[in-house]
């Protein structure tokens, strides 16, 4: 229980709650353990909990009709979700897979919601959280229509470094392993023009990719690159 508290203790959500709620849900969180690619939740699954994300990576995504794949994003450890399909009483419209050792902490619904009906500061954090999301997915949406895949790309490598990177010697490595065919389902593009994309970011000495690790060795000009086409601040996924 100590371990669980300490676990929880300088997550936001939890901070906006009085020592009672605290103790009330710390008792009924449940802790799980996920290996890599193990399913967690399957599309159209209804839930009644909410999760937050203890360390490892939540892969969101879904098969179409004609067995094509496609990744929605690769959710990092420190968020809280399933908060609108807990609320809305709506299906999970994706599937969710452990990307690498994964650990979770399971909420139930009914604690959550009993939390923010009655803890005002709670309310207005989850609902902060979820118009930033939104605005996040409106933002995706936009430039899915608007930008060219070289673009895009930089957007996507530009998430990856800020929530799944570390820098050594002013170089970004992703720690995760990802291939040209994950970029393809990310961005929902072909292989062959992925490949394209990065032969002409490492050309440009933007981005360096081997055998399915890459390196970020220009942040600034990727950074430029991503923003080339917008005159808007991208907004942070939290």
């Amino acid at each position: 229980m100590q371990q669980i508290r300490e676990l929880l203790d300088h997550y936001p959500f939890i901070q906006h709650l009085d020592q009672s709620e605290k103790e009330s849900l710390i008792e009924q969180i449940k802790v799980k353990k996920f290996y890599h690619n193990q399913m967690i939740y399957s599309q159209n699954t209804s839930i009644n909990e909410v999760m937050l994300v203890l360390n490892g990576i939540i892969k969101t995504s879904w098969v179409t009709i004609e067995g094509k794949n496609f990744t929605k994003m690769f959710v990092p450890a420190g968020l809280l979700i399933n908060i609108v399909p807990l609320i809305a009483e709506r299906p999970l419209i994706h599937d969710y897979i452990a990307y690498g050792n994964t650990t979770v902490a399971i909420i139930p619904g009914a604690i959550f919601l009993n939390i923010i009906q009655a803890n005002p500061q709670a309310l207005f954090y989850i609902l902060k959280l979820v118009c930033i999301r939104s605005q996040f997915s409106r933002e995706q949406l936009h430039y899915a229509a608007t930008d060219t895949l070289r673009i895009r790309l930089a957007k996507e490598l530009l998430f990856l470094a800020h929530y799944h990177a570390s820098k050594l010697d002013n170089v970004i490595h992703l720690k995760l392993k990802l291939t040209h065919e994950n970029f393809a389902e990310l961005l929902q593009s072909s292989r062959q023009s992925i490949n394209r994309e990065f032969s002409w970011l490492a050309q440009a000495g933007i981005v360096q990719a081997r055998y399915n690790q890459i390196a970020i060795t220009d942040l600034t000009r990727l950074t430029l690159l991503a923003k080339s086409n917008t005159q808007v601040t991208d907004t942070l996924f939290a």
